[in-house]
C-alpha cells in the first residue's frame, strides 16, 4: 500500500495509485454452490505466524457451535514451515477440534474459486502489513463473506459493515465474536456478499488498464 512505501520514506504521499488487479470475470459469473449440511469457514494463504492462521483456529475453538443447527468445520490451505504448521496441529489438538479442522495443503490459484464458491466464510487473519492481497480481490468476486483484519493494503479494498467485517488481529475472542454476528444474521450475509462483488470490479484487469491508458494519456499532454 502507498502507507508502506510512505513509511520506508519513498515520497508518494500525491502519487497516482493504480492498484493491482486481476481478470475476475470469472468469479463474478460463478454460482455460490454453499454445502446444506454445515457451516464450512476458510482461510488461504501462507501458513506462517504473520498471516494469522492461529488466531482463526484459536477463534473457531471459542465459537459456540451448538448455537446452530449445522456443523462448523474449517479448512486451511496453504503451505509453510513445518515447525509453525506443527504449532498449529497441536492447537487444533489441544483444543479437540481435530475431527472440524482440515488442512487442505496448497492449491493452485486458479483452484480457489472453487474453495471460494463452497465455503460459507472466508476469514483473512493477517497480522503483519499486507502490500496489497489479490486473493482478498477473488473473495469478493466470488461473493463469500469476508471477516478480515485491516493491516497495510487491506484497509484499502475493505469497508467493514459494507463489504465484509473487520476485527482486531491477533484478537482470536474479536474475531470469534465478528463470525458468530455474521452467521447468525441472514441478511447480513447477502449484503456483505453482494457488496463484495459490486467493489471487486474496481479491480477488474480491464479497469486497470483503462487507468495506465489515462494515466500515460495525462503525462503526453503535461510534457507537450
Amino acid at each position: 500500500s502507498s502507507d508502506l512505501l510512505v513509511g520506508n520514506g519513498i515520497p508518494v504521499m500525491h502519487a497516482k495509485v493504480i492498484h493491482n488487479c486481476i481478470d475476475i470475470g470469472t468469479y463474478l459469473n460463478a454460482k455460490r454452490n454453499e454445502p446444506v449440511d454445515r457451516i464450512k469457514i476458510l482461510f488461504a494463504g501462507q501458513l506462517g505466524e504473520h498471516k494469522g492462521p492461529h488466531t482463526l483456529i484459536e477463534a473457531f475453538s471459542m465459537l459456540p457451535r451448538e448455537r446452530w443447527d449445522k456443523p462448523l468445520t474449517l479448512t486451511l490451505l496453504g503451505d509453510g514451515n513445518q515447525a509453525y504448521i506443527e504449532r498449529l496441529q497441536k492447537l487444533v489438538s489441544d483444543a479437540g477440534i481435530s475431527k472440524l479442522v482440515e488442512f487442505a495443503g496448497k492449491v493452485p490459484r486458479e483452484r480457489l474459486i472453487d474453495f471460494f464458491l463452497t465455503h460459507s466464510v472466508f476469514v483473512f487473519p493477517s497480522i503483519w502489513n499486507e502490500p496489497f492481497s489479490l486473493t482478498l480481490i477473488m473473495a469478493l468476486a466470488s461473493g463469500i463473506p469476508v471477516v478480515s483484519t485491516l493491516t497495510g493494503g487491506s484497509r484499502e479494498i475493505l469497508h467493514p459493515g459494507s463489504n465484509s467485517l473487520a476485527f482486531h488481529a491477533g484478537d482470536a475472542a474479536d474475531l470469534a465474536e465478528k463470525i458468530t454476528q455474521l452467521l447468525d444474521n441472514s441478511n447480513l450475509i447477502n449484503s456483505l456478499s453482494e457488496q463484495g462483488r459490486v467493489d471487486s470490479q474496481k479491480y477488474d484487469l480491464s479497469k486497470m488498464i483503462e487507468k495506465i491508458d489515462n494515466y500515460l494519456c495525462s503525462l503526453h499532454v503535461k510534457s507537450n
